[in-house]
């Protein structure tokens, strides 16, 4: 696993897996490579939970050391947006 510097927040990852008006309540953490493809972290503002996507758009899961699984993609955005109505009455689902 090779970690990436990078200089500035790359969106268009999560620009092309939600509706963009989800997309402000994400903050990009950064990204490194994973299956040769780079993998951005995006952390949800409320929920404090991780939307990890590659370049590709395929989603993983991060299941601890340095290893992440490809997960699928609904299944994935469902696990960042957990307990999401309850942390905000009346949120909208992606």
């Amino acid at each position: 696993m090779k970690h990436f510097h990078c200089d500035s927040a790359e969106w268009r990852p999560l620009e092309a897996i939600i509706p963009l008006d989800g997309c402000r309540d994400f903050m990009y953490m950064g990204c490194l490579e994973v299956d040769g493809q780079r993998l951005h972290h995006y952390k949800h503002g409320l929920t404090r939970r991780y939307l990890f996507v590659s370049d590709g758009l395929q989603t993983y899961r991060y299941v601890g050391g340095d290893e992440y699984v490809p997960e699928e993609r609904a299944r994935a955005i469902q696990h960042a947006l957990d307990n999401l109505s309850e942390l905000r009455p009346n949120a909208a689902q992606c």
